[in-house]
C-alpha cells in the first residue's frame, strides 16, 4: 500500500485527504516506470531498473523529463515561474500555483500557446518542485552560462534593456542593430515592441506610430514575412486609426484581431485601455481581464491594474458596477466579486512606469 504524500508532487499543491488534486487533476501514482516502462510494484519499485517512483501521477501524463535537454534549449524556469534562483520552496510553490491560477478554468481545450506555456509550466513544477532535480538543473545551468560566450552586439543588449522594462534603451539599441542589420524580421518587430511598451496608454497620440509602421512596412511586404509581423503591422494600423480619431474602423480591426487570434493579448489589452478612456469601465476589465489571463506580467496589464486600483479608491461603486458588467460580458461564469478581487492586488513584478 503507498502512502499518500502531503503535496502533489507534480504540482506542488497541498492534496486533499482524498480524491484527485484540487490544481492540476492528478488521480493516481503511475503504472510504468517512466525511466524504462517497466510495471511498478505496489510500493513505486521498479523491478527492472531499481528506481523508487514516487509522485509521478497518471493524471499529469509528462513522463520522464530531460534536464539537459531543457538547459540546451534554453529554457529557464525561474523565469517562466517570476522567482529568482534563490528562492526557497514556499515562494516556488507559491508562484506556482498564482500561474496555474492565471490559465484558463478548462485547461483541456486550450490555444496551442497556452497549452504550451501550460506543459511548460508543469515541467517546471516538476523540476524545481523537486529537491534533486532542481540541484541538478541549477548545476547545469551554471555550467551552461560558463561554456556560453556572453554576446556584445548592440541587438544583445538591446533585448536585455527590453526584458528589463527600460523600453528607451532597448529601443535605441535595437534601432542601432536594424541599421546594422536592415531587413531581419526579429529585429524589426523587438524595435517596434520597444517603442509600443515605451509610449503612455493615456495619451496614445504620443506613440511613435509613423516609426513603428515605416520599420514593420519594410519587412511585412517582404516575401516569407512571417504572420506574426503582419498581425503586429495590423495591430499598429489600428493604433494609427485611433490617434487619427477614426475609432469605429480601429476597434473594428482590434476586434478582427481578437477573432483571428484570440491568444494574442496585445489587442485585448490595448482595447481595453481604449474602453476605459471611453468610460466605458465594465468593456474595459472584460478585454483586460481576456489579456491578463493570457500574460497576467504583460506591463501593460500591470499599468491597467495600477489605474483600476487607483479608481476603485475613488469610485469604489463605479468600479463594482463594472466588474458585474465584465462578468456578463465575459459570459464565461466568472464571479464578479473574484474580477474586483484580482484587479485589486497590489501591482507588483518590477514596474518602471508610473500610473498612466
Amino acid at each position: 500500500m503507498r502512502i499518500r504524500p502531503e503535496t502533489c508532487p507534480g504540482c506542488g499543491a497541498i492534496l486533499p485527504h482524498q480524491g484527485p488534486c484540487t490544481y492540476c487533476g492528478a488521480i493516481d501514482y503511475a503504472i510504468n516506470c517512466p525511466n524504462c516502462g517497466a510495471p511498478l510494484s505496489p510500493e513505486g519499485n521498479c523491478p527492472n531498473c531499481g528506481a523508487t517512483v514516487q509522485g509521478f501521477y497518471k493524471g499529469l501524463n509528462l513522463g520522464r523529463i530531460d534536464i539537459a535537454h531543457a538547459i540546451d534549449q534554453g529554457l529557464d524556469y525561474y523565469m517562466l515561474l517570476g522567482v529568482p534562483p534563490t528562492a526557497d520552496d514556499t515562494m516556488i510553490k507559491m508562484a506556482y500555483w498564482r500561474q496555474w491560477r492565471q490559465l484558463p478554468p478548462n485547461k483541456q481545450r486550450l490555444p496551442p500557446q497556452i497549452a504550451r506555456r501550460l506543459e511548460l509550466l508543469k515541467q517546471a513544477g516538476q523540476i524545481l518542485g523537486n529537491t534533486e532535480r532542481r540541484q541538478l538543473y541549477d548545476q547545469l545551468r551554471r555550467e551552461r552560462c560558463a561554456r556560453q560566450p556572453v554576446p556584445d552586439d548592440a541587438y544583445t543588449r538591446g533585448i536585455a534593456c527590453y526584458r528589463a522594462e527600460k523600453y528607451d534603451d532597448a529601443a535605441r539599441l535595437l534601432r542601432q542593430a536594424l541599421q546594422e542589420q536592415p531587413m531581419q524580421e526579429e529585429i524589426a518587430m523587438s524595435y517596434a515592441l520597444s517603442l509600443l511598451y515605451g509610449s503612455s496608454l493615456s495619451n496614445p497620440q504620443d506613440w511613435r506610430v509613423d516609426e513603428m509602421l515605416r520599420v514593420l512596412n519594410q519587412v511585412a511586404q517582404r516575401q516569407g514575412a512571417s504572420p506574426a509581423c503582419r498581425l503586429l503591422c495590423s495591430l499598429v494600423y489600428a493604433v494609427q486609426h485611433y490617434n487619427e480619431g477614426r475609432v469605429l474602423p480601429a476597434l473594428q480591426v482590434l476586434q478582427q484581431l481578437t477573432d483571428s487570434t484570440p491568444a494574442w493579448h496585445l489587442p485585448w489589452i490595448i482595447g481595453g485601455h481604449w474602453f476605459w478612456l471611453a468610460k466605458d469601465m465594465g468593456t474595459a476589465l472584460a478585454w483586460a481581464e481576456q489579456s491578463r489571463r493570457l500574460q497576467p506580467a504583460d506591463p501593460f496589464v500591470r499599468r491597467f491594474q495600477q489605474q483600476f486600483v487607483v479608481a476603485r479608491r475613488v469610485l469604489p461603486a463605479e468600479i463594482t458596477r463594472a466588474a458585474h458588467e465584465a462578468a456578463r460580458v465575459l459570459g464565461d461564469g466568472t464571479v464578479p466579486a473574484d474580477l474586483e478581487r484580482i484587479w485589486s492586488e497590489s501591482v507588483s513584478g518590477g514596474l518602471i512606469y508610473e500610473a498612466d
